[in-house]
Protein backbone atom coordinates (compact mmCIF):
# COMPACT_ATOMS: atom_id res chain seq x y z
CA UNK A 1 0.00 0.00 0.00
CA UNK A 2 3.07 2.74 -0.83
CA UNK A 3 1.84 4.57 -3.53
CA UNK A 4 -0.25 6.49 -1.06
CA UNK A 5 3.07 8.57 0.13
CA UNK A 6 3.93 9.47 -3.31
CA UNK A 7 0.34 10.95 -3.63
CA UNK A 8 0.47 12.57 -0.89
CA UNK A 9 3.22 15.25 -1.96
CA UNK A 10 1.23 16.68 -4.30
CA UNK A 11 3.29 18.39 -7.37
CA UNK A 12 3.33 22.15 -7.79
CA UNK A 13 5.78 23.53 -10.65
CA UNK A 14 7.46 26.89 -11.65
CA UNK A 15 8.08 28.14 -14.90
CA UNK A 16 11.56 29.67 -15.96
CA UNK A 17 12.37 31.27 -19.62
CA UNK A 18 15.68 31.61 -21.12
CA UNK A 19 14.93 35.47 -21.70
CA UNK A 20 14.30 36.02 -17.90
CA UNK A 21 13.00 34.75 -14.83
CA UNK A 22 9.03 34.31 -13.79
CA UNK A 23 7.74 34.73 -10.36
CA UNK A 24 4.63 32.68 -9.67
CA UNK A 25 2.68 33.02 -6.49
CA UNK A 26 0.93 29.45 -5.31
CA UNK A 27 -2.18 29.59 -3.61
CA UNK A 28 -1.84 28.19 0.10
CA UNK A 29 -1.50 24.65 -0.23
CA UNK A 30 -4.86 22.83 1.11
CA UNK A 31 -4.00 19.65 2.90
CA UNK A 32 -6.33 16.46 1.96
CA UNK A 33 -6.22 13.00 3.51
CA UNK A 34 -5.30 10.14 1.60
CA UNK A 35 -7.02 7.10 2.27
CA UNK A 36 -5.61 3.36 0.85
CA UNK A 37 -7.80 0.58 1.50
CA UNK A 38 -8.72 -3.49 0.62
CA UNK A 39 -10.11 -6.09 1.27
CA UNK A 40 -9.67 -9.56 -0.52
CA UNK A 41 -10.99 -12.93 -0.33
CA UNK A 42 -10.59 -14.42 2.99
CA UNK A 43 -9.57 -12.02 4.45
CA UNK A 44 -10.41 -8.58 6.86
CA UNK A 45 -9.98 -5.20 5.46
CA UNK A 46 -6.51 -3.06 6.04
CA UNK A 47 -6.80 0.54 5.63
CA UNK A 48 -3.87 3.11 5.59
CA UNK A 49 -4.44 7.13 6.29
CA UNK A 50 -2.72 10.12 5.08
CA UNK A 51 -2.51 13.41 4.81
CA UNK A 52 -1.26 14.82 1.66
CA UNK A 53 1.87 17.68 2.13
CA UNK A 54 2.99 20.29 -0.22
CA UNK A 55 5.58 19.38 -2.40
CA UNK A 56 8.00 22.21 -1.31
CA UNK A 57 7.63 21.49 1.87
CA UNK A 58 10.83 21.14 4.01
CA UNK A 59 10.81 17.18 4.85
CA UNK A 60 11.99 15.56 8.05
CA UNK A 61 11.15 12.76 10.63
CA UNK A 62 8.73 15.15 12.35
CA UNK A 63 7.11 15.99 8.48
CA UNK A 64 6.59 12.58 8.09
CA UNK A 65 4.86 11.52 11.34
CA UNK A 66 2.58 13.89 11.28
CA UNK A 67 1.13 12.52 7.61
CA UNK A 68 -0.12 9.42 9.36
CA UNK A 69 -3.54 9.98 10.78
CA UNK A 70 -3.75 7.91 14.19
CA UNK A 71 -7.26 9.27 15.49
CA UNK A 72 -9.58 8.18 12.67
CA UNK A 73 -12.60 6.35 13.13
CA UNK A 74 -12.95 3.51 10.29
CA UNK A 75 -15.59 0.85 9.79
CA UNK A 76 -16.42 -1.86 7.18
CA UNK A 77 -20.19 -2.77 6.93
CA UNK A 78 -20.70 -5.85 4.42
CA UNK A 79 -24.26 -6.80 2.32
CA UNK A 80 -25.53 -8.14 5.58
CA UNK A 81 -25.27 -5.20 7.66
CA UNK A 82 -22.53 -6.42 9.86
CA UNK A 83 -20.04 -4.08 10.58
CA UNK A 84 -16.59 -4.01 11.32
CA UNK A 85 -14.81 -1.45 13.01
CA UNK A 86 -11.15 -1.34 12.25
CA UNK A 87 -8.08 -0.94 15.30
CA UNK A 88 -5.22 1.14 14.67
CA UNK A 89 -2.59 -0.95 14.54
CA UNK A 90 1.39 -0.45 14.13
CA UNK A 91 3.66 -3.23 11.50
CA UNK A 92 7.11 -2.36 10.54
CA UNK A 93 6.74 -5.26 7.21
CA UNK A 94 4.45 -2.98 5.87
CA UNK A 95 5.24 -0.29 3.07
CA UNK A 96 3.55 2.24 5.51
CA UNK A 97 3.75 1.03 9.51
CA UNK A 98 0.39 2.88 10.66
CA UNK A 99 -3.04 1.61 9.61
CA UNK A 100 -6.02 0.05 10.26
CA UNK A 101 -6.94 -3.36 10.59
CA UNK A 102 -10.48 -5.15 10.62
CA UNK A 103 -11.50 -8.76 12.65
CA UNK A 104 -15.05 -9.39 11.97
CA UNK A 105 -15.64 -9.12 8.90
CA UNK A 106 -13.80 -11.01 5.88
CA UNK A 107 -14.10 -10.53 2.40
CA UNK A 108 -16.31 -13.35 0.25
CA UNK A 109 -16.69 -13.88 -3.41
CA UNK A 110 -19.65 -11.46 -4.69
CA UNK A 111 -19.92 -9.18 -1.62
CA UNK A 112 -19.89 -5.77 -1.18
CA UNK A 113 -18.39 -3.41 1.67
CA UNK A 114 -18.92 0.08 2.35
CA UNK A 115 -16.25 2.05 4.32
CA UNK A 116 -16.30 4.90 5.97
CA UNK A 117 -13.58 6.85 7.55
CA UNK A 118 -14.16 9.32 10.59
CA UNK A 119 -11.49 11.89 10.39
CA UNK A 120 -12.09 15.64 12.46
CA UNK A 121 -15.68 15.44 11.77
CA UNK A 122 -15.81 14.99 8.05
CA UNK A 123 -16.62 11.65 6.72
CA UNK A 124 -15.36 9.98 3.86
CA UNK A 125 -17.49 7.27 1.97
CA UNK A 126 -17.40 4.52 -0.41
CA UNK A 127 -18.24 1.32 -1.52
CA UNK A 128 -16.28 -1.96 -3.50
CA UNK A 129 -17.26 -5.20 -4.40
CA UNK A 130 -15.39 -8.40 -4.30
CA UNK A 131 -15.55 -9.72 -8.45
CA UNK A 132 -15.19 -13.27 -8.98
CA UNK A 133 -11.05 -14.59 -9.50
CA UNK A 134 -10.08 -15.32 -12.67
CA UNK A 135 -8.09 -18.66 -12.40
CA UNK A 136 -5.11 -18.86 -14.11
CA UNK A 137 -4.43 -22.26 -16.73
CA UNK A 138 -0.70 -22.12 -16.62
CA UNK A 139 2.45 -20.55 -15.54
CA UNK A 140 6.07 -20.64 -17.01
CA UNK A 141 9.24 -19.13 -15.92
CA UNK A 142 11.11 -17.94 -19.70
CA UNK A 143 14.98 -17.23 -18.75
CA UNK A 144 16.16 -13.51 -20.32
CA UNK A 145 19.49 -13.19 -18.88
CA UNK A 146 21.91 -16.51 -19.66
CA UNK A 147 24.61 -15.06 -17.20
CA UNK A 148 22.82 -15.96 -13.82
CA UNK A 149 19.78 -17.69 -15.51
CA UNK A 150 16.93 -14.95 -14.10
CA UNK A 151 13.98 -14.48 -16.21
CA UNK A 152 9.84 -14.14 -16.06
CA UNK A 153 7.01 -16.19 -14.67
CA UNK A 154 4.84 -16.31 -17.86
CA UNK A 155 0.98 -16.73 -16.58
CA UNK A 156 -1.52 -17.95 -19.42
CA UNK A 157 -5.11 -17.47 -18.80
CA UNK A 158 -8.65 -17.13 -20.22
CA UNK A 159 -10.36 -14.09 -20.05
CA UNK A 160 -14.05 -14.74 -19.57
CA UNK A 161 -16.04 -13.38 -22.70
CA UNK A 162 -18.91 -10.29 -22.86
CA UNK A 163 -18.07 -9.45 -19.59
CA UNK A 164 -15.75 -6.31 -18.68
CA UNK A 165 -13.37 -7.66 -16.58
CA UNK A 166 -10.20 -5.70 -14.57
CA UNK A 167 -7.49 -7.70 -13.54
CA UNK A 168 -4.13 -6.36 -10.53
CA UNK A 169 -1.27 -8.63 -10.34
CA UNK A 170 1.16 -9.22 -7.54
CA UNK A 171 3.88 -11.17 -6.43
CA UNK A 172 5.73 -12.39 -3.52
CA UNK A 173 9.18 -14.77 -2.86
CA UNK A 174 9.31 -16.87 -0.17
CA UNK A 175 11.61 -15.55 2.41
CA UNK A 176 12.62 -12.21 0.30
CA UNK A 177 9.54 -9.98 0.24
CA UNK A 178 7.74 -9.55 3.51
CA UNK A 179 4.35 -8.99 1.44
CA UNK A 180 2.98 -8.85 -2.21
CA UNK A 181 4.13 -6.24 -4.35
CA UNK A 182 2.45 -5.52 -7.55
CA UNK A 183 4.60 -6.25 -10.76
CA UNK A 184 7.09 -4.11 -11.88
CA UNK A 185 5.55 -1.87 -15.12
CA UNK A 186 2.33 -1.76 -14.27
CA UNK A 187 0.18 -4.22 -12.69
CA UNK A 188 -3.52 -2.88 -13.44
CA UNK A 189 -4.63 -4.25 -16.86
CA UNK A 190 -8.52 -4.44 -18.46
CA UNK A 191 -9.63 -6.82 -21.49
CA UNK A 192 -10.39 -4.81 -23.60
CA UNK A 193 -8.37 -6.25 -26.23
CA UNK A 194 -8.35 -9.76 -24.53
CA UNK A 195 -12.25 -10.21 -24.24
CA UNK A 196 -12.88 -14.07 -23.98
CA UNK A 197 -9.36 -15.15 -25.32
CA UNK A 198 -6.62 -17.75 -24.20
CA UNK A 199 -3.85 -15.47 -23.61
CA UNK A 200 -0.52 -14.74 -21.46
CA UNK A 201 1.13 -12.15 -19.29
CA UNK A 202 4.67 -11.67 -18.62
CA UNK A 203 5.32 -11.13 -15.08
CA UNK A 204 8.18 -8.84 -13.32
CA UNK A 205 9.26 -8.89 -9.98
CA UNK A 206 8.33 -5.28 -8.29
CA UNK A 207 10.00 -2.90 -6.41
CA UNK A 208 9.04 -2.54 -2.44
CA UNK A 209 8.46 1.65 -3.44
CA UNK A 210 7.56 2.87 -6.83
CA UNK A 211 8.51 6.23 -5.14
CA UNK A 212 12.55 5.61 -4.86
CA UNK A 213 13.71 4.55 -8.38
CA UNK A 214 17.70 4.46 -9.17
CA UNK A 215 18.14 6.66 -12.36
CA UNK A 216 21.60 5.48 -12.67
CA UNK A 217 20.22 2.13 -14.11
CA UNK A 218 20.43 1.67 -18.10
CA UNK A 219 16.59 1.08 -19.17
CA UNK A 220 18.48 -2.91 -19.98
CA UNK A 221 19.87 -2.79 -16.43
CA UNK A 222 16.47 -1.58 -14.94
CA UNK A 223 14.98 -4.44 -16.47
CA UNK A 224 17.02 -7.20 -15.76
CA UNK A 225 16.51 -5.86 -11.98
CA UNK A 226 12.73 -7.21 -11.92
CA UNK A 227 13.95 -10.55 -12.89
CA UNK A 228 13.33 -13.72 -10.74
CA UNK A 229 16.07 -15.45 -9.78
CA UNK A 230 17.21 -19.46 -9.82
CA UNK A 231 16.15 -21.17 -6.71
CA UNK A 232 13.67 -18.55 -5.69
CA UNK A 233 10.03 -19.53 -4.59
CA UNK A 234 6.92 -16.93 -6.11
CA UNK A 235 3.74 -16.69 -5.03
CA UNK A 236 1.29 -15.07 -7.87
CA UNK A 237 -1.45 -13.26 -6.18
CA UNK A 238 -3.75 -12.80 -9.54
CA UNK A 239 -6.36 -10.42 -8.55
CA UNK A 240 -10.09 -9.26 -10.15
CA UNK A 241 -11.15 -5.39 -9.18
CA UNK A 242 -14.05 -3.37 -9.72
CA UNK A 243 -13.95 -0.59 -12.49
CA UNK A 244 -13.95 2.04 -10.05
CA UNK A 245 -10.67 0.65 -8.50
CA UNK A 246 -9.02 -0.15 -11.66
CA UNK A 247 -9.72 3.47 -12.59
CA UNK A 248 -7.99 4.19 -9.88
CA UNK A 249 -4.71 1.70 -10.08
CA UNK A 250 -4.17 2.68 -13.81
CA UNK A 251 -4.37 6.18 -13.54
CA UNK A 252 -1.49 5.99 -10.46
CA UNK A 253 0.25 3.22 -12.22
CA UNK A 254 0.56 5.72 -15.28
CA UNK A 255 1.53 8.54 -12.82
CA UNK A 256 4.00 6.22 -11.38
CA UNK A 257 6.28 5.14 -14.82
CA UNK A 258 5.78 8.26 -16.54
CA UNK A 259 8.39 9.63 -13.35
CA UNK A 260 6.55 13.51 -13.71
CA UNK A 261 8.29 13.62 -17.14
CA UNK A 262 6.78 16.77 -18.50
CA UNK A 263 6.57 15.80 -22.14
CA UNK A 264 4.07 13.18 -21.02
CA UNK A 265 0.64 13.96 -21.06
CA UNK A 266 -0.65 15.16 -17.52
CA UNK A 267 -3.36 12.56 -15.91
CA UNK A 268 -5.09 13.08 -12.73
CA UNK A 269 -5.25 10.12 -10.58
CA UNK A 270 -8.64 9.23 -10.26
CA UNK A 271 -9.73 8.39 -6.56
CA UNK A 272 -12.73 6.73 -6.04
CA UNK A 273 -13.58 7.95 -2.28
CA UNK A 274 -15.30 11.51 -2.44
CA UNK A 275 -13.71 14.37 -1.14
CA UNK A 276 -10.53 12.31 -0.68
CA UNK A 277 -7.58 11.48 -2.48
CA UNK A 278 -7.39 7.42 -2.47
CA UNK A 279 -9.01 4.21 -3.26
CA UNK A 280 -11.22 1.52 -1.48
CA UNK A 281 -10.58 -1.81 -3.53
CA UNK A 282 -11.95 -4.85 -3.33
CA UNK A 283 -9.84 -7.95 -4.70
CA UNK A 284 -11.03 -11.60 -6.19
CA UNK A 285 -8.34 -13.48 -5.35
CA UNK A 286 -6.62 -16.76 -6.22
CA UNK A 287 -2.77 -17.60 -5.53
CA UNK A 288 -0.49 -20.21 -7.01
CA UNK A 289 3.24 -20.62 -6.58
CA UNK A 290 6.22 -21.47 -9.13
CA UNK A 291 9.80 -22.72 -8.20
CA UNK A 292 12.29 -21.04 -10.50
CA UNK A 293 15.18 -23.99 -10.64
CA UNK A 294 18.78 -23.93 -9.68
CA UNK A 295 20.93 -23.56 -13.10
CA UNK A 296 20.19 -23.29 -16.78
CA UNK A 297 16.81 -23.27 -17.22
CA UNK A 298 15.44 -21.22 -20.48
CA UNK A 299 12.05 -22.48 -20.34
CA UNK A 300 10.63 -24.69 -17.41
CA UNK A 301 6.91 -25.03 -17.57
CA UNK A 302 4.89 -25.72 -14.19
CA UNK A 303 1.38 -26.61 -15.21
CA UNK A 304 -1.10 -25.57 -12.12
CA UNK A 305 -3.24 -28.14 -11.27
CA UNK A 306 -4.98 -26.48 -8.73
CA UNK A 307 -5.37 -23.07 -8.19
CA UNK A 308 -6.59 -21.86 -4.97
CA UNK A 309 -8.96 -18.98 -4.55
CA UNK A 310 -9.54 -17.45 -1.73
Amino acid sequence: MKIMMGISMLIAATLTSCEKDIDVDLPAYQSKIVIEGSIESGEPAMVFITRSTDYFQKYDMETITNMFVTDAVVTVTNQSGIVDSLRFMMDPAQPMPVFYKGSTVLGETGGTYKLKVVVGGKEYLSTTTILPAIPLDSMNFVEQDESNHAGIVRASFTDPAGVHNYYRIFTKVLGTDDIFLPVWGGASFDDRLIDGIHTFGDIYRGDKSNLIQNDTLSSEQMLNSHYFLPGDTVVVKWCSIDYSSYQFWYSADVEIYSGGNPFTSPAPIISNIPNALGVWCGYGTCLDTIVIPAGNAKHISRKISKVRGR
